[in-house]
């Protein structure tokens, strides 16, 4: 029976390893029998010698064997599939296969590893797949891509070079933060941060990132440059910005966690208080009079709330405050209390009450709150 949920698939390792499972294709079109297949890459600056590794899946230890004297040059891609892949391919365009061996990709879910004898070199897995659907990795996932590799017209990607325009054969790409090589990216809170990406290549590239495609510009100088729009609520991790041509180039990049928070309210002025409490409904729309609390950033935040004694004219008084948001309700005191968890992206209303005591007088009440965040 052919499944059709699409979920982005974790992996079991989170390390960078020099030979990636790429990309599967696990259910395709036509038939499963003949036309699964898996691709590796080479994310090394050398060549690999990958002779007898092989491919483990629940269905069997050896799934399939490489062939002697198989070695990958730098940045390479290798294509495992099923026997019969060079007839039994959804698209007659595709390449053929480097290597045909009877494989078995489970519909239903399951594993992919590759090994080196007794050694785990990388392994993937995967549920429920969706028919036609190639996997693609990203950084440390694997996602639905907006351009799978196994599509035309990047039907020569196995056996051609992505090659610089300037001399060098392997290409170049290089990401640009703030005008300095990117590594560890810090977002923008609320906005979005531009990474500048350049990719020097005798064929036209176009990178891809968090599973989307996106085409280059071509400069004077001949090499390509594109600009991505990094989300504040990007979550973060390790990623990669992959050019691809007839071969694949990745630059490795680390999203930072961004704890943010904002609030369309910095100062509420209650007016005259005919009695004993007075309260202000807060709400989820930014920018309204009504006050709220915004995430920011790209981690899940608790919020902290505390306030300063509340004074009547400069003098101490035992008036209390209470805070309420999303159902959530405490006394907020000159001690930090948790109020609310707000996700990345999410609005929460902040709703204050306050109450004087019975002996209270007329005068100008005044309170100062302070907000302490942590990642959750």
């Amino acid at each position: 029976m052919k499944l059709t949920s699409v979920i982005a698939l974790l992996l079991a390792s989170t390390a960078v390893n020099a030979m990636l499972i790429q990309e599967i294709y696990p259910d395709p079109i036509k038939t499963d029998t003949g036309g699964e297949a898996v691709l590796l890459y080479n994310n090394e600056n050398s060549a690999i010698d990958i002779s007898g590794w092989t491919l483990a899946t629940p269905s069997s230890a050896i799934d399939a064997t490489i062939p002697a004297n198989t070695t990958l040059e730098p940045h390479q891609l290798y294509l495992i599939s099923d026997l019969g892949f060079s007839t039994n391919k959804d698209d007659e365009s595709w390449a053929d296969a480097d290597h045909e061996e009877a494989i078995t990709l489970n519909n239903a879910g399951g594993s992919v590893a590759l090994r080196n004898g007794n050694s785990t070199i990388d392994n993937t897995t995967y549920p429920a797949a969706t028919e036609g659907i190639a996997y693609w990795r990203d950084g440390n996932t694997l996602v639905v891509p907006t351009e799978p590799l196994f599509t035309a017209p990047l039907d020569a990607l196995y056996t051609l070079t992505l090659a610089g325009s300037k001399g060098n054969s392997n290409g170049s790409i290089q990401v640009l933060d703030d005008g300095k090589p990117a590594g560890n990216i810090r977002l923008v809170a609320g906005g979005n941060k531009n990474l500048e990406v350049t990719v020097e290549s005798d064929t036209e590239p176009f990178i891809m990132f968090l599973g989307k495609s996106q085409s280059m510009d071509r400069t004077g100088d001949g090499s390509y440059t594109a600009t991505i729009p990094l989300n504040h609520t990007t979550a973060p991790g390790a990623y990669n910005v992959t050019a691809v041509a007839e071969r694949m180039i990745n630059y490795p990049i680390t999203v930072l966690p961004l704890l943010a928070i904002e609030s369309d309210i910095t100062t509420l002025q209650l007016g005259n208080i005919s009695k004993k409490n007075l309260s202000v409904t807060g709400d989820t729309i930014f920018g309204t009079p009504a006050p709220t609390l915004r995430n920011s950033g790209n981690v899940a935040v608790e919020v902290y709330l505390s306030r300063t004694t509340v004074l009547n004219n400069g003098t101490k008084t035992t008036a209390t405050v209470n805070a309420r948001s999303d159902g959530q309700a405490i006394n907020v005191t000159t001690k930090a209390s948790l109020l609310i968890t707000i996700l990345p992206g999410e609005a929460k209303p902040l709703s204050i009450t306050l109450t004087l005591p019975d002996n209270a007088g007329s005068g100008s009440y005044s309170t100062s709150f302070a907000m302490q965040l942590k990642e959750r």
